[in-house]
């Protein structure tokens, strides 16, 4: 800014909007690259605007308070400058630059449009067990969010019956007592066929499960449930990303919580299977920015803290890490290198002095089949052929009876547990079958052996795969082996990493449930919006290289020819400059000549091209358009259900509550003898209705809390109207009795309410208290006589008269 400018100057609209144009130009991005990544913040005002302007088409007065909102803002922070420059001084020492405080005022804006459009960035961790959800947000710091149940983690499980809808933990406690009622561990059919190998072993690990194929689409199955009820897996993955976002809502205690995400998936899925994963979330209305393998996501979670100990990527001494993932359902293992890749300008191929941490996922292999689910399975068959054999009883009684081997399978499961602390434990469950309980104590070395071709071999092979690929090694350094994973807990399965790597100890400094959820998170948080973050490259295994020569890209042209009517002319170009390159010496003007229609045409239709099918769906968009409105049912569903319940138990309370007071009111009574019944033995179609529960609940409440009635004010007595001649002035000249002003200061007003007498002993005349030592002189009149005035002790102080000034007369 001019120093010499003057004080009283002040800045017009037109000045502050140059300065805006000129710093936007400077600024502005290099490459198209970079364009949609770095977009001004007044591009962001104005796309935000544009955008709520095109969502109320019809009313476009909605987004008067948001434009009104953000024009109020930017001209206060414009009239604080003016006021800024008229106070500044020239040569003072405290002048700041105009161009600080318009780019104080973008700080602002900035502030100002991300608190308020950004609500947070969440993550789910999909497993074929658990879901953990993360959630990061203005005010709320990165961290897993607490489902209902105060847990970090919900099952992947939902469970229908009696007409109701149960999702995580409630599921569980149904699948104890109706296995057949719950799906759980469905993400292992997502994108899966009838004929398909995991189909298959999915049958074998519950043999009561009903799949069959979808009749409108032949490429997916349907799970059916006793009920009739049919869902896809798409569905049932849908509902648990529903139940993520209802647990997000509840963090935030907001209804528009956030909606941008980051999912993880099994390493072993393919684009169909992803496919899927993201119609789900789209189908709730979540957008996916992202779909990072779990591998990948550990990966991240280790290298998020450690960029500074990187080599660059050319030095052959970078950092190794193997990870050992084994979950419920499958095991992985995956080698990573982390280093640091020198950034070059797009434009000058400069240096930027700056590198950017690195994670590349040289190779990986899985097993889709071997976790520690299928040993929980091995254990349950041992378990059950033991109770029959101890019984005398057909062990395929127990598999038939879903809820014996549901018992059995959940003991199971925590006796995995227990053994993994300790070297022995026993088995106890209650009424198996036909009233019979079981006791069995088991040792872990028993456990191992059940599972030996999981704890040993499988293992092995898997490990030996990894090595055998392209570019992997033996030989190769490996700074650290790192196993994740709830399985990996289990001693043998680290017993045999030791031996296979020979080395002393493993790495566990990762989180083995959560680390994937955080680090997914933290790319949430990266790809979304009003978070700054450190940048961190993830390439995933076989994801091609992003960078390349812009001096080896070959840029091919297509020329389409069309017959028009054309006139051509042709004048001499200026001569060049000195210094001047072109070659070029004439320039051609074409102009084009269409003829006007004598006849009225036809109005020209312009359509829009479909777009083409993504060759990796499975499911059409008439089919995800159904399943969202039959989520949508289900979630009215169970809003209502949840009113019902509601009402149901305060109109018993209230019940409860107005019994006590019947005696009081006898109206009462006859009221809640009627409610009680009809809540025991009325239609339940009557007893399901919202609407008749709150009229019940509203008529009752009326009679146990009535409303106060109203009294009528009391009228006021009107005072007696003072009568002047009923003073006798001569009386008062002689000063025998009160002036008139004595006597209106002494008359009853009706209008103050006299303070309640209090019970004071009056003291003697002989006597005075000394706590009232006042005497007083009272002057009685006597109409047929004059007495001296007498002089007594008096309990209250009375007025004295003084002698009026006028007596001498």
């Amino acid at each position: 800014m001019n120093s010499q400018r003057q004080p009283d100057d002040g800045l017009s609209l037109k000045e502050a909007d140059e300065i805006v144009t000129r710093m936007k130009a400077k600024y502005k991005p290099q490459s198209r690259e970079m364009a949609g990544k770095n977009k001004s913040i007044f591009d962001e005002v104005e796309r935000n605007l544009t955008a709520c302007y095109a969502t109320n088409k019809d009313q476009p007065l909605n987004c008067a308070k948001v434009a009104d909102e953000y024009k109020n803002y930017v001209r206060k922070q414009r009239n604080q400058i003016l006021s800024n420059v008229n106070n500044m001084k020239p040569g003072s020492a405290k002048n700041v630059p105009l161009i600080a405080t318009v780019l104080a005022i973008i700080g602002c804006l900035f502030i100002h449009i991300t608190m308020v459009s950004c609500f947070g960035a969440i993550s789910v961790d999909l497993g074929s067990e658990w879901m953990k959800v993360g959630l990061v947000a203005p005010s709320v710091p990165m961290d897993i969010v607490l489902n209902a149940q105060s847990q970090r983690k919900t099952p992947m499980a939902i469970a229908f019956s009696n007409g109701e809808r149960f999702v995580g933990d409630p599921a569980l406690d149904i699948a104890s007592k109706y296995p057949e009622r719950t799906f759980t561990h469905f993400l292992d059919l997502v994108g899966k066929q009838l004929d398909d190998e995991s189909v298959k072993h999915y049958k074998k690990r519950f043999p009561y499960a009903d799949i069959s194929s979808h009749e409108p689409n032949s490429t997916s199955i349907v799970l059916n449930h006793p009920d009739g009820l049919k869902f896809t897996p798409l569905e049932l993955v849908a509902m648990m990303f529903e139940h993520a976002h209802d647990q997000v809502a509840s963090r935030l205690n907001s209804n528009e919580p956030a909606s941008d995400l980051v999912v993880t998936v099994p390493p072993f899925f393919n684009l169909k299977e992803k496919k899927v994963i993201e119609d789900a979330a789209k189908i709730v209305g979540l957008n996916v920015l992202r779909l990072t393998n779990v591998n990948s996501a550990f990966a991240l979670s280790y290298g998020i803290f450690r960029h500074k100990d990187y080599q660059p990527e050319g030095s052959s001494n970078r950092t190794s890490i193997l990870f050992f993932d084994q979950g419920a359902s499958h095991t992985s293992v995956t080698l990573a290198d982390y280093y640091l890749v020198e950034q070059i300008d797009d434009v000058t191929r400069a240096s930027k002095n700056e590198s950017l941490p690195t994670i590349s996922i040289r190779a990986q292999v899985y097993d889709r089949f071997m976790g520690g689910f299928d040993m929980q399975l091995k254990l349950r068959d041992f378990l059950i052929d033991k109770f029959a054999s101890d019984n005398k009883i057909d062990k395929q009684k127990i598999y038939k009876r879903g809820r014996s081997a549901a018992k059995v399978l959940k003991e199971a499961g925590r006796v995995k547990k227990v053994l993994s602390a300790n070297t022995d434990h026993t088995v106890r469950i209650e009424n198996v079958i036909d009233d019979k309980d079981f006791r069995y104590p088991i040792t872990r070395d028993e456990f191992e052996k059940l599972n030996e071709d999981f704890l040993g071999e499988r293992i092995t092979n898997l490990l030996d795969r990894l090595f055998e690929m392209p570019g992997v090694s033996k030989s190769d350094p490996i700074e650290s082996v790192i196993i994740v994973g709830g399985n990996t807990r289990t001693p043998r399965v680290q017993q045999v990493l030791l031996d296979y790597f020979k080395l002393e100890n493993l790495g566990k400094s990762i989180n083995a449930d959560e680390g994937a959820a955080l680090a997914a998170l933290y790319q949430a948080a990266s790809l979304g919006r009003g978070f700054r973050v450190k940048k961190f490259v993830l390439e995933e295994f076989g994801e091609e290289r992003k960078r390349f020569d812009p001096s080896k890209v070959i840029v091919t042209t297509t020329t389409t020819t069309t017959t028009t009517t054309t006139t051509t002319t042709t004048t001499p170009a200026p001569t060049p400059q000195e210094g001047d390159d072109s070659s070029t010496t004439t320039t051609t003007t074409t102009t084009t000549t269409t003829p006007i229609p004598t006849t009225t045409a036809a109005p020209k239709v312009t359509t829009t091209p479909k777009p083409a099918p993504d060759p990796n769906a499975i499911y059409s968009q008439a089919e995800i358009d159904r399943i969202g409105k039959k989520l949508a049912k289900l979630r009215k569903e169970d809003y209502m259900r949840m009113q019902k319940l509601s009402l149901m138990n305060s109109l018993e309370s209230l019940l409860s509550e107005g019994r006590s007071k019947s005696e009081e009111l006898p109206d009462v009574q006859t009221m809640i003898s009627e409610t009680y019944t009809w809540l025991e033995e009325g239609p339940q179609s009557e007893r399901d209705n919202v609407t008749l529960l709150a009229m019940k609940y509203t008529s009752i409440y009326e009679l146990v809390h009535p409303k106060p009635t109203t009294t009528p004010a009391p009228e006021i007595p009107q005072p007696p109207i003072f009568d002047p001649s009923s003073v006798d002035f001569a009386d008062v000249l002689n000063n025998k009795t009160m002036s008139i002003l004595d006597a209106l200061s002494n008359f009853t007003n009706s209008f103050i309410q006299s303070p309640p007498e209090e019970n004071i002993t009056e003291p003697k005349a002989e006597d005075p208290t000394p706590e009232s030592p006042i005497t007083t002189t009272t002057i009685t009149p006597d109409p047929k006589e004059d007495q001296q005035a007498t002089t007594t002790a008096a309990p209250k102080p009375s007025r004295v008269n003084p002698e009026p000034p006028h007596s001498e007369l």
